[in-house]
C-alpha cells in the first residue's frame, strides 16, 4: 500500500488546479479514495471525526449483496460475471463523464448501482441490452437529478423498467434454467429456457372476435 500511496502522491500535481491533467481530477480522486481515506481536513470549528464515510457505507452494501451474488454465480454460472462487468463499464462511463463535466468527485454510490442492476436482470439477457439499461438507469435515473443523493428513483430499477418497456419479449424470454451445470457452458451463451406457459385468447376475447371457444 505504501508503494501505491507514493505513486499517487507523485502523480497528484498533474491533476491539481495547475496540472496538465486537471480535467481528470475526479478520476484521480476516486482512485485515491478507493485505496485510502479522504485527505481533506476540517480547518475551522466545530470539528468532528467519524471513520464511516460514503465509501465505507457503500462497501457495507456490497458486502450485504454478496450472498445474492454468490447464489447467482452458483445457479447461473460465470455469465453473471459478464453482466456485472458490462454494467460497471457502461454505467461507469456515464458516471465519470458527468463528474468531469461538473468538475465534481466520482461518488461511490455507483458501485452499488452497477452491482444491483445485473442482479435484477434475466441471466440470459444479451450483453448489449445490459449496457443500454445501465447507461439509461445512471443517466435518467440519477445524473439528470444531480447525482448521488439527489436522485428521486433507484437508478438500477429505472434501468430495469426501461428494458421491460423497451424489450418486453427479451426480458421475459431470457431466463436460464438454474443449476451448477451452467459452469460447463460458455459465459457468452444466450440460450434460454422454454416457456413455462403460453398465452392464448380467453373466452371473452374469442367471443369478441366472433369465434367459438369450443
Amino acid at each position: 500500500m505504501k508503494l501505491i500511496k507514493n505513486i499517487l502522491e507523485s502523480c497528484r500535481p498533474l491533476f491539481e488546479p495547475r496540472g496538465r491533467l486537471r480535467p481528470l481530477w475526479p478520476v484521480f480522486e476516486a482512485a485515491d479514495n478507493f485505496f485510502f481515506s479522504h485527505r481533506e481536513e476540517t480547518r475551522h470549528a466545530p470539528y468532528g471525526r467519524d471513520p464511516i464515510d460514503v465509501k465505507r457505507y457503500m462497501s457495507l452494501v456490497i458486502l450485504a449483496l454478496m450472498p445474492a451474488f454468490l447464489a447467482s454465480l452458483y445457479f447461473f454460472g460465470p455469465r453473471v460475471l459478464l453482466l456485472v462487468l458490462v454494467s460497471y463499464v457502461a454505467g461507469g462511463i456515464v458516471e465519470v463523464t458527468f463528474a468531469i463535466v461538473r468538475k465534481e468527485e466520482i461518488n461511490e454510490g455507483f458501485l452499488v448501482t452497477g452491482f444491483i442492476f445485473p442482479l435484477v436482470l434475466p441471466p440470459g439477457l444479451p450483453l448489449w441490452m445490459v449496457a443500454v439499461g445501465s447507461i439509461f438507469g445512471v443517466l435518467v435515473g440519477k445524473e439528470i437529478f444531480g447525482g448521488t443523493g439527489r436522485n428521486l428513483f433507484n437508478a438500477a430499477l429505472v434501468g430495469r423498467c426501461f428494458l421491460v418497456f423497451a424489450y418486453p419479449v427479451r426480458m421475459t424470454a431470457s431466463w436460464l434454467p438454474p443449476g451448477p451445470e451452467k459452469w460447463l457452458q460458455l459465459p457468452g451463451s444466450l440460450a434460454a429456457t422454454a416457456a413455462d406457459a403460453t398465452t392464448m385468447a380467453t373466452p371473452l376475447g374469442l367471443a369478441k372476435s366472433g369465434q367459438s371457444g369450443n
